[in-house]
């Protein structure tokens, strides 16, 4: 505690370390070229509700120390404290629009549904005590204002589940994501348990970096062209993968070169999307489709070689890409290994590339 001029006045380091990290975490997503668009203003955007949080937070540190203990100054202090909690339904909707896997879906809407309620109660709780008040500068939770904390904390989880549909996550971003789970937690219990709003801000401040961490890391591990898991997440998805499959295709396209030469690499990129997307959503009950080159495909299956055929037989049948993703051809080779005992994911890799070569020259040959 510093002392000005005879006057008790608490700084608030740990909102200055919050700003921190939110100054950190906008300049980091404003020049992050993988990210673009809406995501990166909805990085920006909660950003900005918690720097409204420290802000107020901060202020409301100062007031402690300089108002006299009325009623006027309870109001006061409980309409910013308010006003802070109004931050987290924005916080938690912008995360909804950044990670919510499925919009027409009921968790959905469950979720808008939950948000609005706690937001309408924030709002509510400046007048009237709907979580907590104020008495004598000191906070009290009204004892129905844990389900508020409830619905922001199901609304949390509720995401979470549906950052675990994204196709690019791996143990890494798992162990990420539950490990921001746990600092939410300990942040809403530190609020319930110890009135410690601080611990709780702190706590929030630390999953904002921690997810948008998360969030970099699956931008850096998809494919810009197709939207596909890339290189990189194959490659760590395939040095954990150990037993967990049955087989390997592997799939190589024939005409990229001739669009890319003969009409540009805008028209190639548009030709090596469409099929991509085709493969991907044909055989997405199979696995996750890699891109593991310029023109070439992976996907680990726990499924047999025999019902991976089957698929890509049918694929071919169509002779098109669907509709919906371009007017190309579908031409490519291909090869599928089943997995055999002892065998790594790296052999059963080698032999499926192989396969696919070997397909490749008989289709060159029978031209």
């Amino acid at each position: 505690m510093a002392e000005v001029y005879g006057v008790n006045m608490e700084i608030g380091f740990a909102d200055i370390v919050g700003f921190v990290i939110i100054f950190y975490v906008i300049v980091l997503a404003l020049h992050n070229k993988n990210i673009h668009g809406m995501v990166k203003r909805g990085v920006v955007t909660s950003g900005i509700a918690m720097g409204v949080i420290f802000f107020l937070d901060f202020l409301c540190v100062n007031l402690y120390n300089w108002l006299e203990v009325t009623p006027k100054s309870d109001f006061i202090v409980n309409a910013l404290t308010s006003i802070m909690y109004c931050m987290i339904p924005i916080i938690l909707s912008t995360l909804l629009f950044l990670y919510g896997h499925n919009r027409t879906s009921f968790k959905y809407y469950f979720c808008i549904v939950c948000i609005t309620i706690i937001f309408v109660a924030d709002i509510v709780n400046i007048f009237y005590p709907v979580s907590f008040y104020h008495e004598e500068l000191i906070m009290y939770n009204v004892p129905g204002g844990i389900f508020v904390h409830l619905l922001g904390l199901i609304v949390y989880l509720t995401l979470l589940t549906d950052i675990y549909l994204v196709k690019s996550f791996d143990y890494e971003d798992y162990f990420l994501v539950i490990f921001a789970c746990t600092i939410m937690l300990l942040g809403t219990l530190a609020t319930l348990i110890n009135y410690d709003l601080m611990t709780e801000w702190e706590c929030l401040g630390i999953v904002y970096l921690l997810m948008y961490i998360t969030l970099s890391e699956l931008y850096n591990k998809l494919d810009v062209i197709t939207n596909l898991p890339n290189r990189n997440a194959f490659e760590k998805y395939m040095s954990h993968a150990k037993n967990n499959f049955k087989s390997i295709l592997m799939i190589d396209l024939n005409n990229l070169k001739k669009y890319n030469d003969e009409m540009g690499h805008a028209t190639g990129d548009k030709y090596l999307n469409a099929t991509a997307q085709t493969l991907a959503s044909s055989l997405e009950k199979y696995g996750s489709l890699y891109r593991v080159g310029g023109d070439e495909f992976c996907l680990v299956s726990t499924h047999k070689g025999s019902e991976i055929h089957a698929a890509i037989l049918k694929v071919l049948s169509k002779g098109q890409c669907d509709e919906k993703y371009g007017d190309f051809p579908l031409d490519f080779a291909y090869g599928i290994a089943d997995k055999e005992a002892n065998e790594t994911v790296a052999d059963v890799f080698a032999r499926a590339d192989k396969l696919m070569y070997d397909n490749k020259r008989k289709m060159k040959m029978n031209l």
